[in-house]
């Protein structure tokens, strides 16, 4: 059975390796940009740090006895995730467009972090 700490645990993890591949898959397309540069150089810092937060959940995960096995796309609309824990394997079955939208929701927070003038409550 997985707690609702160790499950947190795991969306986080999902959410984050979705977003730094998603980061990596789109960085192509940012070169004919005007703005290439400054986008790559956000890419570049948002990927490794993705990394960074991915190898510490991970391991996070390994200490609870937690690991993602594999991730099977049933049809256009659900995935599973099979998680093996200490006891036996579970599966966690996710809305594709609800980690879409939770992917695109980090990105939003992410860029909006860059603490913008429109942003800011002086």
């Amino acid at each position: 059975m997985i707690t609702s700490d160790e499950r947190y645990l795991l969306h986080r993890y999902i959410v984050a390796d979705l977003l730094h591949r998603t980061l990596m898959k789109d960085w192509q397309y940012i070169e004919p940009m005007k703005m290439a540069e400054v986008f790559s150089l956000w890419f570049e810092q948002q990927t490794m740090t993705l990394r960074r937060e991915c190898k510490l959940l991970k391991s996070q995960l390994q200490a609870k006895g937690l690991k993602i096995v594999r991730l099977t796309v049933l049809d256009e609309y659900f995935c599973i995730y099979t998680i093996a824990t200490r006891g036996e394997d579970m599966d966690l079955q996710y809305a594709i467009n609800a980690l879409k939208s939770e992917v695109q929701d980090e990105v939003q927070k992410r860029l909006f972090a860059l603490n913008s003038p429109m942003q800011r409550k002086d």
